[in-house]
């Protein structure tokens, strides 16, 4: 079971996005604001100028994987509400420099 669940309504996500800690990483923008429910939620946006459908999926899965290698301990114990901006250069990344941005962003929260 993951540890985060989906961030859907578009309000939340507007909260998120002005609200939120901004992060800016070469693959993707990260967006981090305190969850108010007693679970993390994560949503990820991919424009279509990243690539076509297939890459766009597979990019959303692998971000998706990537928060579930997190270990407990490194989880906060404050749940956060998450937005990726996923940027172009996402498409050529390797999984491996994924995850690496990935726990650089959860990992630079205070």
């Amino acid at each position: 079971m993951r540890w985060f669940g989906r961030l859907a309504r578009a309000r939340e996500i507007a909260y998120v996005r002005r609200a939120g800690e901004r992060r800016a990483l070469p693959t993707f923008t990260a967006y981090l604001a305190p969850s108010r429910s007693g679970r993390s939620s994560v949503a990820v946006a991919i424009p279509k100028a990243v690539g076509i459908a297939v890459v766009r999926n597979r990019i959303r899965r692998r971000i998706c994987g990537a928060l579930e290698t997190i270990e407990p301990d490194a989880r906060r114990t404050h749940p956060l509400r998450i937005f990726f901006v996923v940027r172009p250069a996402a498409a050529s990344a390797p999984y491996a420099d994924l995850v690496r941005d990935v726990r650089a962003v959860l990992s630079q929260r205070s």
